[in-house]
């Protein structure tokens, strides 16, 4: 049985879903080249979730969204998924959750925007995700010197990935990440 406290939401590669033994819980297309599924993690490791597993879990597969993304929440607000604000010197700020399996998954919380947007000074944000376990945030209006921050902190995340997903640029419409084309 799945411990309730062990159910997250993260971010893989589209093309795991055919390699996976048994069909996951895929809960959230987000482009060509990256998919959210709920995961089970299991110290050392993680596996991916099937839709038998989460409505025997939680009752219903929609009620382990809800729950997995509960999960996700304590970890922020328990300070192990940690945010980071870089100022640049010419003006302008870029966020960052980086190094953690379930930093990519952050655009799935939308109730975190808001604070994101106040943290970087903007109404409208942007998040590149090059890797499940690294996100850039950034306003949607930023500056030159903002754009090639991010871009290095993606190339420079991508490569060092076990499992890179490319460059998926996410908007937010109405709290929901929408991929940027």
């Amino acid at each position: 049985m799945l411990e309730r406290d062990n159910v997250f939401p993260a971010l893989a590669q589209q093309g795991i879903l055919g390699v996976l033994g048994s069909k996951p819980y895929e809960y959230w297309d987000l482009g060509p080249r990256v998919t959210a599924l709920l995961w089970e993690d299991l110290g050392s490791a993680t596996r991916a979730i099937t839709p038998g597993e989460a409505a025997a879990w939680a009752g219903s597969e929609t009620e382990a969204v809800v729950m997995a993304m509960a999960n996700l929440d304590k970890e922020i607000h328990g300070g192990r998924l940690q945010f980071g604000v870089a100022e640049l010197p010419l003006g302008g700020k870029c966020g960052f959750f980086d190094q953690h399996w379930l930093a990519g998954a952050t655009i799935l919380h939308n109730g975190l925007l808001p604070w994101i947007a106040q943290s970087l000074g903007t109404d409208h944000v942007m998040a590149l995700v090059p890797a499940p376990e690294s996100v850039a945030y950034f306003a949607v209006d930023c500056t030159a010197e903002v754009r090639d921050a991010v871009e290095l902190f993606a190339k420079k995340a991508g490569e060092a990935a076990r499992k890179p997903l490319g460059r998926n640029l996410f908007r937010f419409v109405d709290g929901v990440p929408e991929i940027v084309g």
